[in-house]
């Protein structure tokens, strides 16, 4: 008799854990919040933006991928503002998922200048920096960051600025970055 007890409470039990897993699993999705992106899908970036930020709308106006980097500069306010001012950068790093195509929410920034530069270094020996901003004011012609005294150079090409730069061998993740006219003087330091 008592066997038949103990048998019928494992039942129970059982039944009873399998009804409350099935009530996490149907709930879990309305709580969490994931911070994967599918870089192939504008909708999964404009949805991972407008919910990480609390904003209505954006436009995304140029994104980049580069190694693990994906970088998307966006105008947080497309209805009310139509200039490229005020862009806003978000940034995505790959996971180490099934699929190459999964990204992860990795940082963001926003600034009322017309150029900026996002500086990280996360491996003691790996520093990124990503270049991004609206060059229709300025009209320079090229750009320049300096790292642990090394300087890269890029034309500028279009409106809008966007690149990533990994930088092996170094622990120093700040830059001093200039803009140039066509003559090669400097326009500003940003």
């Amino acid at each position: 008799m008592f066997q038949v007890l103990c048998v019928e409470m494992k039942k129970t039990i059982l039944v009873v854990l399998a009804v409350l897993l099935s009530i996490v699993l149907i709930l879990l999705p309305r709580f969490y919040k994931t911070n994967l992106v599918n870089i192939n899908n504008q909708d999964s970036i404009i949805n991972n933006i407008l919910e990480r930020k609390g904003y209505d709308s954006i436009e995304v106006v140029k994104a980049k991928k580069y190694y693990d980097y994906y970088a998307v500069i966006y105008n947080p306010n497309p209805k009310l503002d139509n200039s490229k001012e005020n862009l806003e950068l978000m940034i995505y790093k790959k996971t180490q998922s099934f699929s190459s195509n999964n990204y992860e929410y990795y940082g963001g920034a926003s600034s009322t200048r017309n150029f900026n530069t996002f500086n990280i270094n996360e491996e003691g020996n790996k520093t990124t920096i990503i270049v991004y901003g609206d060059n229709r004011s300025k009209n320079a012609y090229s750009y320049s960051i300096t790292n642990s005294e090394i300087t890269y150079k890029k034309n500028i090409k279009g409106d809008l600025i966007l690149d990533i730069y990994i930088i092996l061998d170094s622990d120093n993740c700040s830059s001093v970055n200039e803009l140039y006219d066509i003559n090669g003087k400097v326009i500003e330091i940003f």
